[in-house]
């Protein structure tokens, strides 16, 4: 810590008091701090620096630069864990004397082929380097210090493409493997009706994802990232095939399994983007928030065009199939549309109801074999990006409790936060009304009255519009209160409930099925950015630990709804998510109460 040129002794007094001090008193001390160290770095007795100081050029030149990096990256103890987890040894500086003698610093890096750095520091002259390689590149001592600290990850932290290169990677696999995910996700209900498969499928998913989210860490700490990623997709893989023949015995396990792989999947990610962006900004020398703040948006900015991808392949295939459809001669499509919606046949009269009077429109064979295999393809490659072409960069987690104490810590934060376990009921109303759209919206309502072809272009126009909305909902958030946002959602929310509750859908109005989706994905956007912004201003200290409850409680919510999706009416489950919504509503008027009088 260097000795700061004001002198603040008496400033609670008087603030005439704020003086400078002498320039030649900081001088002096100045130059006895560095010949001290000095003499701790290379062992020599009190009388060995008395010659003068052979590091003043250096240290006129250098203080602004060192003072920066020291303040934004480093501290003592950053330093020795870093040093003490170096690859490769550094070694020790040599004793010797203030003038003619010298220090050499050899950094070794051949993980990636890299040459030693041999730096040699005079004692009467600025740094002189003597690099192996052949390029004749002068460095500073300090540069070659900064070098060797990151010389343990093993990378080339000079080259800045290499940090692009893994971000693209990341988000590329992402991109395909959840396009695959999300849109077979959105035909589940309708295409696995039978038995209600698809539904009682996602559910085990997102039962799995919930019970396991919180003992990812530890598998994580074990295989490092990259690793976990690629088992985490390896399900997805699996998954993914067990749709081509789809029955309780072969989607039952497969789902229980990517719901684990969901949990690693994501834990992983989030590690490995932190590892990332962090030593991306170390590298050059700016700030590490800030770095992982633009390597997030930027991931997730790419992430969110999954809804586009996968779905637009799924309607491109089904609409240029045909599909069967039986009708009884006694009912003209009108007829049929009044079946959906709120006014669909559930439960066991719906089974005789469909099996008499007319059969459901149902996807051939070959036109299953050729949408699944197109989905296989996207998981496949993307699971062949992570595997082949995603670097290692040591990227893990070291949780310092098992699994069943890394719980219980966990569930202790979610119920004895005072504002957290207000938040519980809006979180779990977000993975509700999320899962209520891919499961009962597109069954009931979108291929019931038009077909399945049009899912996908309908989840298409949700997914933009989420996008386009959370990016305005942020600008907005400097200019409206957190009160207002969230109000906002929950009236357009429940306006959209309500008209599903009274509207009959028609094939003949299909604009009307792309506005619902584009509003419910407004109404998506607020939920989203607000429960974010809620859980990260509420949890500042421990938001790790908020955010693995804040997955938790999204999948406790998705698998709640598709549960109940699968033995209640559209009706009811549009009355639960009413009630669902005013409970949320009314804890979270709680919540920002508690944050007003916290000042937040």
């Amino acid at each position: 810590m260097s000795l700061s040129p004001w002198d603040l002794n008496a400033i609670s007094f008087d603030f005439t008091l704020y003086r400078p001090r002498r320039a030649s008193y900081v001088y002096a001390t100045q130059l006895r701090q560095r010949s001290e160290s000095y003499r701790s770095a290379t062992k020599s007795d009190s009388t060995a620096a008395s010659g003068g100081d052979f590091i003043e050029n250096f240290v006129q030149q250098k203080r602004k630069d060192s003072y920066k990096i020291a303040n934004e990256h480093y501290d003592l103890d950053e330093f020795s864990s870093a040093v003490s987890g170096a690859a490769t040894p550094i070694t020790p500086m040599t004793p010797m004397t203030p003038r003619g003698s010298s220090v050499k610093i050899t950094v070794e890096d051949t993980s990636k082929g890299h040459n030693c750095i041999e730096t040699t520091i005079n004692g009467n002259d600025t740094p002189i380097n003597t690099p192996t390689t052949k390029s004749e590149k002068v460095h500073d001592f300090e540069d070659d210090v900064v070098f060797a600290i990151k010389c343990h990850s093993g990378e080339p932290l000079h080259k800045e493409y290499w940090y692009k290169k893994n971000l693209i990677i990341l988000s590329l696999s992402f991109i395909l493997v959840f396009s695959a995910f999300r849109s077979i996700q959105n035909l589940q209900s309708s295409l696995n009706k039978e038995s209600e498969l698809g539904m009682i499928a996602m559910t085990c998913i997102y039962t799995s994802m919930f019970l396991t989210c919180l003992c990812a860490p530890v598998l994580i700490g074990k295989l490092t990232s990259k690793w976990t990623i690629v088992l985490g997709l390896l399900f997805y893989l699996f998954w993914t095939a067990a749709n081509f023949y789809p029955h309780f015995y072969t989607l039952i396990p497969t789902s229980i399994g990517v719901g684990f792989g969901q949990s690693l999947a994501w834990g992983a990610q989030v590690s490995y983007m932190e590892k990332l962006a962090s030593d991306a900004a170390i590298a050059s020398k700016t700030l590490t928030q800030s770095g992982l703040y633009r390597y997030n948006g930027i991931f997730l900015a790419c992430f969110q065009t999954s809804h586009i991808w996968g779905n637009l392949v799924s309607s491109i295939l089904l609409s240029s199939d045909q599909f069967k459809r039986v009708k009884s001669s006694n009912h003209t499509d009108t007829e049929r549309s009044r079946d959906c919606g709120v006014f669909e046949v559930c439960g066991e009269l719906a089974y005789n109801y469909n099996s008499t009077e007319y059969q459901d429109d149902s996807l051939a064979p070959r036109s299953m074999v050729k949408l699944m295999a197109s989905f296989l393809v996207f998981v496949f490659i993307g699971f062949v990006f992570i595997l082949f072409f995603l670097d290692k960069i040591g990227a893990k987690t070291d949780p310092e409790k098992p699994c069943l104490q890394m719980v219980w810590s966990n569930l202790q934060h979610l119920f004895g936060h005072k504002i957290y376990r207000l938040l519980i009921p809006l979180l779990v109303f977000n993975g509700f009304e999320q899962a209520f759209v891919y499961a009962d919206y597109n069954r009931s309502y979108i291929n019931c009255a038009i077909g399945p072809e049009w899912i996908g272009y309908n989840m298409i126009t949700l997914g933009m519009s989420n996008c386009l909305f959370s990016f305005m909902v942020g600008i907005s958030a400097k200019h409206l209160p957190r009160e207002a946002i969230v109000g906002i959602g929950a009236i357009l929310n429940l306006s959209l409930i309500v008209f599903l509750l009274v509207w009959i859908p028609d094939k003949n109005l299909k604009p009307v099925f792309f506005i619902l989706s584009a509003l419910w994905g407004l109404s998506d956007a607020i939920w989203q950015t607000q429960c974010n912004c809620l859980v990260n201003i509420s949890c500042s200290d421990n938001h790790h630990v908020a955010f693995q409850n804040f997955r938790m409680l999204q999948g406790f919510g998705a698998a709640l709804a598709f549960f109940l999706g699968a033995f209640l009416c559209v009706s009811v489950k549009l009355y639960v998510i009413i009630t669902l919504l005013l409970i949320s509503v009314l804890f979270y008027a709680l919540a920002e109460r508690q944050l007003r009088k916290n000042g937040l």
